[in-house]
């Protein structure tokens, strides 16, 4: 509001060089910002990969993984299938499972098995994930027909390489994509999703799982108290509630 008689303040245009040093300076300060940020985002996914086992200990998380295997059904002979940020390998041990269960009670000649590709950061995370599915084919092979054994149901390849910037998969050759609370760790949601995009085949799918950022995690460790006969200890709740909040910190 301008009264009467009162003098207005000189509005000084700033030269050229004083917006190149402002210019310079707000760029500086957003690459130390994206720096900052992408070190925290590796550090959470350092964590989340170590508290998996604890979080595969929930049975919302169990019946998770076979809601994701449920939802990328019919798998067809031959299909290829992407999951990135694959970490310990607990959703390919589901489909593994699964579909070997399907295709022995199947009749006629052994069919083309599924592909299945794991992608993650670390050399290490995929030997553990490989390790876990050997053992369960030995499992299954114990079981399951002789036929099983040697025409196995899914085919699995890992590829270790820093997915929240880029994908090691050529256009258009995968049929499903998976991320399992994986996109919380990209640097851009939106450029996760265009890789998606250019890597799924005309008709492909994208199944995508990730928490919102009002959702109450503690309720799951509220349930999991009271579905287990035995009262968890506090060191194994700590670690628990530890995770969730990490995986949260992860959304924001």
């Amino acid at each position: 509001v301008l009264f009467p008689n009162t003098a207005q303040d000189v509005v000084q245009q700033p030269t050229d060089r004083q917006i190149h040093h402002q210019r310079q300076l707000e760029e500086e300060r957003l690459r130390i910002r994206r720096a900052v940020s992408r070190a925290t985002r590796e550090a959470l996914w350092h964590a989340h990969v170590e508290h998996l086992p604890q979080l595969n200990r929930l049975h919302a998380y169990s019946w998770l993984l076979q809601e994701l295997y449920q939802h990328s059904l019919p798998l067809d002979p031959g299909t290829m299938l992407l999951e990135v940020g694959c970490g310990l390998g607990d959703l390919a041990r589901v489909i593994g499972l699964n579909h070997a269960y399907h295709v022995a009670h199947q009749a006629g000649a052994p069919r083309m098995p599924l592909r299945y590709i794991g992608l993650d950061r670390h050399a290490e995370t995929l030997t553990s994930a490989n390790e876990a599915l050997s053992r369960l084919h030995q499992d299954l092979s114990r079981t399951l027909p002789q036929r099983f054994a040697e025409t196995p149901a899914m085919q699995t390849e890992w590829l270790a390489a820093d997915w929240p910037l880029a994908w090691p998969i050529h256009e258009h050759t995968v049929d499903c994509v998976f991320a399992n609370l994986a996109i919380s760790f990209t640097v851009s949601p939106h450029a996760f999703l265009r890789q998606a995009a250019a890597a799924l085949r005309p008709g492909g799918r994208l199944i995508l799982t990730c928490f919102q950022p009002h959702t109450d995690l503690t309720a799951l460790s509220h349930e999991e108290l009271l579905q287990t006969a035995q009262p968890a200890d506090e060191a194994t709740r700590q670690i628990l509630f530890h995770h969730l909040g990490r995986l949260h910190e992860a959304v924001r």
